[in-house]
């Protein structure tokens, strides 16, 4: 569908199944990440079939390649191979890294200009910054946090995709307003990009819990619900530290100053966020060069 005939998707009639009809289906995983997600799901995968499917995309395989060797992932030597890719890192974190690597692809297809390329290093930054946060404050698995915090914001991605005048409307409304998206689109469209992003990931066969993350990454969450909802909270504390760095659309502000106390979550004062923010960037600045 082109963007001429989405744009004849107006707000006024665009719910979630109106969606899905006009642009046919929401985008389905790349068939590499596809087979990749099913083979890494099984710990009796032969690591040479998996390397046989990744390397079948040359493009995939090279950023696979590339984000191998990134500091990030912690590597302590040359990884050459997908096949050595594998060896080294294990199917987790090569899984991390093939989502990351489709996901920038995905980015660079669906749409282009100021906006995707705003959309992509938010959602970068944040990843980052959740795996920061999991791994240095133990506050849940470093893998999930990544691709959770990857993929939080991409059902932006498919509305500025699919409705660009309507996303730019959205956008707008944001930078001038301050406000934050997810409510500005559930007054235009009632439901917000969190509801596209679980509808499509689910499709994906992403990880249920990651799912349930990236769809309450905005929601409420109090001491009460943080067992639950722990990965949430890691993505929504990520989506700050990004926004302390203004690596985010213009007008969007901090929204939150500390980690919410319970479930043993560790208690992060402003000066603590800060810190970690620091970190962040020169993680970010590190990792974008890669893409």
């Amino acid at each position: 569908m082109s963007h001429k005939d989405s744009d004849s998707v107006q707000s006024h009639d665009l719910t979630l199944d109106v969606l899905v009809r006009a642009i046919g289906e929401l985008p389905a995983a790349p068939h590499v990440l596809a087979r990749a997600l099913q083979l890494t799901a099984d710990t009796e995968t032969d690591i040479n079939e998996l390397g046989h499917v990744l390397s079948a995309d040359q493009s995939l395989s090279a950023r696979v390649l590339r984000l191998s060797n990134s500091p990030f992932y912690g590597r302590l030597r040359e990884v050459k191979s997908i096949t050595e890719a594998l060896q080294v890192l294990g199917f987790e974190t090569v899984r991390t890294v093939t989502i990351a690597a489709s996901t920038h692809l995905i980015y660079r297809d669906m749409a282009d200009g100021n906006y995707a390329r705003t959309l992509w290093r938010h959602s970068l930054c944040t990843a980052i910054a959740a795996g920061t946060l999991a791994e240095s404050y133990k506050m849940g698995d470093k893998e999930s946090a990544y691709i959770a915090g990857l993929l939080h914001d991409i059902g932006k991605l498919v509305l500025h995709a699919r409705a660009p005048h309507l996303f730019e409307k959205i956008v707008l409304e944001v930078v001038t307003s301050g406000r934050e998206f997810c409510k500005i689109e559930s007054e235009m469209l009632n439901f917000d990009h969190s509801d596209i992003a679980s509808l499509m990931l689910s499709g994906w066969n992403i990880p249920s819990p990651l799912v349930r993350a990236i769809h309450a990454h905005h929601r409420q969450i109090t001491a009460e619900t943080l067992p639950a909802n722990r990965l949430a909270h890691v993505v929504a504390l990520a989506d700050d530290i990004a926004r302390r760095l203004n690596i985010c659309f213009p007008g969007q502000k901090p929204a939150m100053t500390t980690a919410i106390i319970g479930d043993g979550m560790p208690v992060l004062d402003d000066a603590q966020l800060q810190s970690v923010a620091g970190r962040v960037r020169a993680a970010f600045e590190l990792e974008v060069a890669l893409f």
